[in-house]
């Protein structure tokens, strides 16, 4: 085991569910040996209650930062222990934003990751005016590529891969057909513009499930954390998204929530369901080709009658994310 060198830190910031999803593998791994610097978390209550025991001891400080956080500069508890690098989760919030910025103004590297496939320019920009790291680490050409298209500079990303999408294995098939539906907040954050929202997804579903139920067994909701309780159906039998269940499922339905990869990869049917949809797909799967893109009923009584997507392309694509990872934050902390 490296002994760390205590004049080298490293400050992790860490704001979403998916983001602290993404770095878990991170932290096991310095867990198990730990890396040649000392690092220590800042997180949201959703993060640190998702890292649970992998952060015990590793909170700079006690409480929780706030998405909603307006605070600019450095606090004085990071001040005081001196990082010098930053790795900050890119969810878009100003509490991230305000870290990059503070690092860039200290002259301290930053590493930016962005756990998805959409809403790049969303994600680094502050109004009108762009906030990016020292290096954008995103999942793979593809997102570089679409990234570029909206705007953001190339020579500042990277692909690094998404470290914990490559640790899912498939799972064995089975004969189940029971079907998990992914809740998500798109009326809260998209209302219509996308042609839909989540109830436009379940409401379709349902009526295909009451139409054919040669094809579906029973049906259950997945609510979303972010998603306000009013939109979650009333009558839907609820079970919370955990990606161990997915050996109890047959199909996976959703718009374009991260779960998808899950199921997907995990060798389960995956539908990305968006009834009317306009042009914007903001599904990477269905965008990428890896799935179709469903918008109607036949399309969805189709896909429901076909076997699980092949998931080997993707699954390749993603290999040796973590060591990617692992060597940019190493370089970066130690230069």
């Amino acid at each position: 085991m490296a002994l760390a060198d205590p004049k080298k830190r490293l400050l992790c910031v860490i704001i979403d569910v998916g983001a602290a999803a993404y770095v878990r593998p991170l932290f096991e791994a310095w867990r198990d040996e730990a890396p040649a610097f000392e690092w220590r978390v800042l997180t949201s209550e959703l993060a640190a209650n998702s890292l649970g025991e992998l952060i015990v001891g590793k909170v700079l400080k006690e409480g929780y930062l706030s998405r909603e956080s307006e605070a600019v500069g450095f606090s004085d508890d990071v001040q005081d222990w001196s990082p010098n690098a930053l790795l900050v989760s890119g969810g878009g919030w100003y509490v991230e934003h305000a870290h990059i910025e503070a690092a860039r103004a200290a002259g301290i590297p930053s590493l930016q990751f962005i756990e998805t496939w959409y809403g790049y320019k969303r994600r680094l920009t502050e109004g009108d005016r762009w906030v990016l790291p020292t290096v954008l680490g995103l999942i793979d050409q593809n997102a570089r590529d679409e990234a570029a298209a909206e705007g953001v500079p190339v020579e500042a990303s990277e692909q690094i891969g998404q470290p914990l999408w490559e640790t899912i294995k498939p799972m064995p098939a089975t004969r189940s057909k029971d079907v998990w539906f992914i809740g998500a907040p798109i009326a809260q954050d998209y209302g219509k513009s996308l042609g839909y929202d989540e109830a436009d997804a379940w409401q379709m579903l349902q009526e295909v499930s009451n139409a054919h139920p040669d094809l579906i067994g029973n049906v259950y909701y997945a609510p979303h954390v972010l998603q306000p309780a009013d939109s979650i159906p009333a009558d839907a039998c609820i079970k919370r998204y955990d990606a161990d269940l997915l050996s109890e499922f047959g199909t996976v339905v959703g718009c374009f929530s991260a779960p998808l990869v899950d199921a997907f990869l995990s060798n389960r049917r995956t539908i990305t369901l968006q009834p009317h949809a306009n042009d914007e797909d903001l599904c990477a799967l269905s965008r990428q080709g890896y799935l179709p893109r469903t918008t109607t009923k036949e399309g969805l009584v189709k896909a429901l009658s076909q076997p699980a997507s092949d998931a080997s392309g993707l699954r390749a694509e993603l290999g040796g994310s973590l060591p990617r990872l692992r060597n940019a934050l190493n370089e970066m902390v130690s230069p």
